[in-house]
């Protein structure tokens, strides 16, 4: 299912060129591994003085006025669908409908595997300076041409600025809802050329919702009766896809990849632990997809009833068989999302020590769990040696290591508790710790209402596999016989 996405965001003097080497894999961002993820990349109507993006983008840091925007920047997601060639039309697409002929810029398509759908993440990235160049005037040469505009003369100043695609914070710009129309509209000619039948839209997910009301698609709007997920910076998400990729737990076979487990909640620990709040926007893209799959297969079978209502003719045991092994697949993987969010929830919310623990881990940065490490590490010196010297087995050599694992363990601890007791005595730590549970609880009523709603689905989802697997019996023993299409429904 296609997924539309759109962020905007502004880059001030001193973050052009590095950003334009990050988004065309140069300078620093130019390993092998970066480099393989860059599909293409073009600048697009610098002036004379700039061979190429990057010149013009550093003497934007150069001559623009302190705390001035250098930049602004789209990211937009591509086709996963479309090849490399029908993106780069897309890319070239959106750059004319929303910026024009008259803004110098760059864009670079990147494309990687997603971590939470089996698919590969391909997005463009949109910069442009918001200077609108005059055609009606003499070229400016770089130290002129970011100055600040001059409406009386405009010859002596710089160039004009386009602040039509303001994001403001109390009132909303109309300008934005235009922009996400045109680049949906680009997106959607992409597919319209390749005959897919897959449309996105630049409309918020209310105005969805309503719509498919209207067009009494239930499931349709079910789908839409969500909040968008939020985003996060680079640095927080290439922090804990780092933990992801070093613990190794994407497992590529399963629909989701990437789904809260007893076998891999440490690694969520780690992740709650490390940035909270980029935690959060990782389970909700992994909701978004076990969502989107859940969508697809109902749709999947107003398809397949659509296909049956047609057919005439008889269908045989073993293709029935297969059917029902397929659903009941689906229904499996449904119960196992399922309780994956109930663990989920038992671990986070139902749990006030490991709630405790997190909390306090997160206000005085990291060192609860250190003291815990650090008291675990002590503990099973202590341990060891008694082990060992009940069993006549303790040399002096292992004697002396346990015991200076133990008395190094021992100050480590102390330090630790010292420093956590003074942080949590500051007025900012008494802040911070109301504001994680302030946000803890409103996202516990959520989640709880979610939990027992799941919890309760897979008491059906139990009953409808027994259902299941008796069909399955029954088709194994009518393998090479037909069956009525009555018998199907």
């Amino acid at each position: 299912m296609a997924t539309y996405f759109v962020k905007l965001s502004n880059g001030y003097k001193g973050q052009a060129a590095d950003k334009c080497d990050y988004i065309t894999r140069n300078g620093k961002y130019q390993s092998d591994t970066l480099r393989q993820e860059l599909v293409a990349s073009e600048s697009f109507n610098l002036p004379s003085w700039a061979p190429d993006g990057k010149t013009f983008f550093t003497a934007a840091d150069k001559f623009e006025r302190n705390n001035g925007t250098t930049f602004k920047q789209f990211i937009i997601m591509l086709p996963c669908e479309l090849d490399n060639d029908e993106n780069i039309k897309i890319a070239q697409d959106i750059k004319d409908k929303i910026i024009g002929n008259n803004k110098a810029g760059i864009w670079a398509i990147h494309s990687k595997q997603a971590v939470t759908a089996n698919v590969q993440n391909v997005h463009l990235h949109l910069m442009n300076s918001e200077r609108i160049q005059d055609a009606t005037l003499k070229e400016k040469p770089p130290k002129q041409y970011f100055k600040r505009y001059n409406p009386s003369n405009p010859e002596q100043g710089g160039y004009k600025k386009d602040r039509k695609n303001l994001c403001r914070k109390r009132a909303k710009n109309p300008e934005i809802d235009k922009i996400r129309a045109k680049i949906a509209e680009a997106i959607n000619a992409g597919y319209e050329r390749n005959n897919l039948p897959i449309r996105v839209s630049g409309t918020t997910l209310e105005m969805q919702k309503a719509e498919a009301l209207k067009a009494g698609d239930e499931d349709r709007a079910e789908f839409f009766d969500r909040a968008p997920v939020k985003t996060i910076s680079t640095k927080q998400w290439k922090k804990i896809q780092k933990i992801i990729e070093d613990d190794n737990i994407i497992d590529r076979t399963q629909p989701v990849p990437i789904i809260p487990s007893e076998t891999n909640w440490p690694t969520f620990e780690k992740l709650i632990s490390t940035d909270f709040s980029a935690t959060e926007v990782l389970l909700e893209r992994v909701s978004l997809q076990v969502k989107k799959l859940k969508y697809q297969f109902k749709l999947s079978q107003k398809n397949a009833k659509k296909i049956l209502g047609k057919v005439d003719e008889l269908i045989s045991g073993k293709e029935f068989r297969e059917a029902i092994e397929s659903i009941a697949c689906m229904v499996q993987n449904k119960s196992a999302n399922n309780s994956a969010y109930v663990n989920l929830f038992n671990k986070i919310y139902a749990d006030k020590t490991t709630q405790n623990i997190m909390t306090n881990n997160i206000i005085n940065r990291g060192r609860t769990k250190k003291y815990q490490q650090a008291k675990l590490d002590y503990q099973r010196a202590k341990a060891k040696k008694s082990t060992l010297a009940a069993a006549n087995r303790l040399d002096d050599k292992t004697k002396k290591r346990l015991e200076l694992i133990m008395q190094a363990s021992s100050k480590y601890m102390q330090k630790l508790a010292y420093e956590i007791k003074e942080i949590n005595q500051t007025p900012a730590a008494k802040k911070r710790y109301q504001y994680i549970i302030n946000r803890l609880k409103k996202s516990a009523v959520k989640a709880r209402t979610k939990a027992i709603a799941k919890n309760n689905q897979n008491k059906d989802i139990k009953e409808i596999l027994q259902e299941l697997n008796k069909l399955i019996k029954l088709a194994k023993l009518n393998q090479d016989q037909k069956l009525p299409k009555e018998f199907i429904k």
